[in-house]
């Protein structure tokens, strides 16, 4: 099993590409805007954004976390496509 990960802009064409990979070859697919989204609504204390979140303590090893537990266990036997842009400074 290999893994892919998509970094790119917005609108560049990674969910695209994600897809495409997910259909053809059965990856399931990790959104790291979703997992941004959905820390963001657990903790709003922390003013996390897109372009900022990359920038915290807090996020980084929430992601840590989650690909430790999910990513590197073998569930999925064909793998993983990360579609990622919060890695992209906006400056």
């Amino acid at each position: 099993m290999k893994n892919i990960i998509i970094i790119g802009r917005p609108r560049a064409g990674k969910s695209t590409l994600a897809n495409m990979i997910a259909d053809k070859y059965h990856y399931q697919i990790i959104r790291t805007d979703t997992i941004r989204n959905a820390f963001r609504d657990v903790f709003p204390e922390l003013g996390i954004r897109p372009y900022t979140a990359i920038e915290s303590k807090e996020f980084q090893m929430f992601c840590k976390a989650f690909f430790d537990k999910n990513v590197k266990q073998p569930r999925n036997i064909y793998g993983y496509v990360i579609d990622n842009c919060e890695t992209i400074s906006k400056r």
